[in-house]
């Protein structure tokens, strides 16, 4: 009985703290601007719908879609876009007048038959991204991470206009307008979804059961994509693959990026490709961002990459090493990459490399045996749909530096050159340790704690820094209305996003984006900015 008088104490100091807590979420206003509008609901993720990659689109009505003439101009842009949200209930909108059809048929002549089938798919400008095509958009109302299906458009669809079919109906569709980022490629590259699209290049055909395996890895065509060592081992690779068909894409000083735009031009791709690429870079962030894209290609095929790592002296200061920890930690988060270990084999010296980097006729010979050996072992399921891992744009999961450095892999990869995991690493090590007021900055770690980093790419606000900001705060579910200091979050962690204010420090010509880790739900709040540099 001794024990229950500290804890009957604690009761009522309970009530107390969930009163004031209450009191405090019932004084907050609705999210507004970036959110959508006060009130409405956006939804949560819808995930998987089956069908073509997730989409919830068959293979047959892809096709009818890409025989449409709406699918002819092959025109793909990609940027920032207004994005709207239309869907049943079809007809006449009581409330605003506009005649949302009857909901029979897409102009792409995807069939709709008045229903309110669950399909991942958007109405376009054809002129600026036709129908067929694949694109990713962020954030989307679905906060779905996979491809959404261009099959549709409307006279007030003109230009940079994005407008989702949303077949849960007029209060989601009302409580969708935004500016959204629209891409070929994954956003920061990660994470699952759909693979990049070079503009025109059509997807081929995935299953309609993406539950289900794909075929056997041992049994298909098969691509090599590489540089010159894939061009070596091309020969005897044809040669030890009875039986299947070796296409080899592949070319001297070929880097990795080169063979990304490689892979988005071809038209059908196989169910086993075999990558040998990373010999010629030296950018670790670039390279890490390649490979994503490639992984992510092979994805929406259905496709498993065998990536055979990378054995070379030190190239503009980066290491073979350095390379291969990126390789090991994509294959550790991305079920459809394995890796074969080259380097392995040369450090055992098994094989003779002619000038340290190219093996001899031998060598080649034994290259091609590793790689025919880990393809005839190789596992027969893929899993469709990939969880997402730390570090995608949007996702919380993981560090705080895995989180913050998805956002810098995005900014890198969308005109941000100079923004790189790195240099802020570099930047955070120089930050002063408090804050204008008192705490300690999040810039200061430790990173598995709190992290942030500093994005900009001009001495005052860009268009560039404008749409990144919204970028995030979409991503992030972050109340945004284009300036200010704003702090949102969950149980688990606090985000803060500043910008074109003098609130919180001189945030008026960067963007910083923190992230820490908390105990206790954090309520959103936003700070005051101020229309003038600081």
């Amino acid at each position: 009985m001794k024990r229950s008088g500290p804890f009957l104490l604690l009761v009522p100091l309970l009530f107390v703290v969930a009163f004031v807590m209450t009191i405090l979420l019932l004084l907050q206003p609705p999210p507004t601007g970036a959110c959508g509008v006060a009130g409405e609901p956006i939804g949560p993720a819808t995930g998987n719908l089956g069908g073509v990659s997730g989409t919830g689109i068959t293979a047959a009505e892809l096709a009818t879609v890409r025989s449409s003439p709406l699918a002819r101009n092959n025109s793909f842009t990609e940027g920032v876009f207004h994005s709207t949200a239309y869907g049943p209930p079809w007809g006449v909108d009581p409330q605003s007048g506009v005649d949302q059809g009857a909901g029979i048929a897409t102009a792409a002549g995807l069939r709709l038959n008045g229903g309110a089938p669950r399909k991942y798919f958007v109405a376009t400008d054809p002129a600026v991204i036709s129908s067929g095509q694949w694109l990713y958009i962020w954030p989307n109302p679905f906060q779905w991470r996979g491809a959404f299906l261009a099959a549709d458009t409307g006279s007030a669809i003109n230009g940079r206009d994005i407008d989702f079919y949303d077949w849960r109906g007029r209060s989601f569709q009302l409580a969708w307008s935004k500016p959204v980022t629209v891409s070929r490629a994954p956003m920061s590259g990660l994470g699952p979804g759909p693979a990049d699209m070079q503009p025109g290049a059509f997807a081929p055909p995935l299953a309609t059961t993406p539950t289900a395996p794909p075929a056997a890895a041992a049994t298909g065509p098969v691509l090599n994509l590489g540089d010159s060592l894939a061009v070596g081992s091309g020969p005897e690779l044809e040669r030890k693959l009875t039986g299947r068909t070796v296409t080899t894409l592949a070319a001297r000083d070929r880097t990795s990026a080169q063979g990304l735009s490689i892979l988005r031009g071809v038209s059908t791709v196989p169910s086993t490709i075999v990558v040998q690429l990373g010999t010629n870079d030296s950018d670790v962030s670039a390279f890490r961002a390649n490979v994503r894209s490639i992984v992510a290609v092979a994805r929406l095929a259905s496709a498993k990459v065998w990536w055979v790592n990378i054995s070379r002296p030190v190239l503009n200061g980066t290491s073979a090493s350095e390379l291969n920890a990126v390789l090991t930690a994509e294959a550790a988060r991305q079920d459809n990459l394995q890796i074969i270990d080259w380097k392995a084999a040369v450090a055992a010296a098994t094989v003779q490399l002619s000038d340290g980097v190219h093996p001899t006729a031998a060598g080649y010979e034994k290259r091609a045996t590793l790689i025919a050996d880990a393809l005839a072992g190789a596992d027969s399921t893929l899993g469709a749909c990939a969880s997402a891992a730390p570090g995608s744009l949007g996702e919380l999961a993981g560090s705080p530096e895995q989180i913050v450095n998805g956002v810098v892999e995005y900014a890198h990869a969308n005109g941000f050159p100079n923004v790189t995991v790195e240099s802020v690493r570099v930047a955070n090590a120089a930050h002063s340790v408090q804050t204008t007021s008192g705490n300690t900055s999040d810039h200061k770690g430790p990173p598995d704690f709190a992290w942030a980093a500093d994005i900009s790419n001009g001495n005052a606000p860009t268009p560039q820094m404008d749409a990144l900001a919204a970028t995030i705060a979409g991503a992030f579910s972050i109340p945004w209305q284009g300036s200010g200091l704003v702090s949102a979050g969950n149980a688990e962690y606090r985000l803060q996003l500043i910008y074109r204010t003098c609130g919180g420090g001189d945030h008026w010509n960067h963007i910083h984006f923190g992230v820490k880790k908390v105990f206790f739900l954090i309520i959103r709040r936003t700070g005051s900015s101020t229309p003038r540099p600081c």
